[in-house]
């Protein structure tokens, strides 16, 4: 879209895993990226055919490191969430296995890098979509902590810059 607003383009068809539509995400690359039948896909800001980065089918949210090598990704059929390889070949870090299992039958999951792309936070929303778990784990999988007083709704965090 041009900045008076004409030239307005669909990227391509959104996929929705438990109606949440994963917001298309602007990256140190220059790409956007977003999901389109449950996989990442990348364009070129003017446009063109988008490239499928993930072959899974499986991502049901997702959020692009700050270098843009890496992909944190909600694997919706693990119910994990896992750092994949940015558009190569190789196995996912799995950095939490078996997310808490609530009464709802498609959770609501937000991922975020940390600007120095050492940790990732990311809220997973509870049963009845009451108040969302905020959580950091740093991006080698280890140190996973809970956000304390997140008596809120929460849909996804923000990192402050220092």
């Amino acid at each position: 879209m041009n900045a008076d607003g004409s030239g307005l383009r669909s990227l391509g068809a959104a996929s929705s895993v438990g109606g949440y539509n994963a917001p298309p995400a602007w990256a140190s690359d220059g790409k956007i990226y977003g999901i389109r039948r449950d996989d990442v896909y990348r364009v070129e800001p003017g446009g063109g055919r988008p490239s499928r980065v993930t072959k899974s089918r499986d991502v049901g949210a997702f959020a692009v490191s700050p270098d843009a090598t890496r992909l944190a990704i909600y694997n919706f059929q693990m119910e994990r969430i896992e750092v994949r390889p940015n558009g190569s070949a190789g196995e996912p870090l799995v950095l939490v296995d078996q997310l808490p299992t609530y009464d709802i039958d498609s959770p609501n999951v937000t991922l975020t890098w940390s600007p120095d792309g050492r940790a990732i936070a990311f809220s997973r929303s509870t049963e009845n979509m009451g108040p969302a778990a905020l959580y950091i784990v740093n991006a080698d999988g280890s140190g996973i902590s809970e956000v304390p007083n997140t008596d809120y709704l929460v849909w996804t965090a923000a990192w402050r810059p220092e």
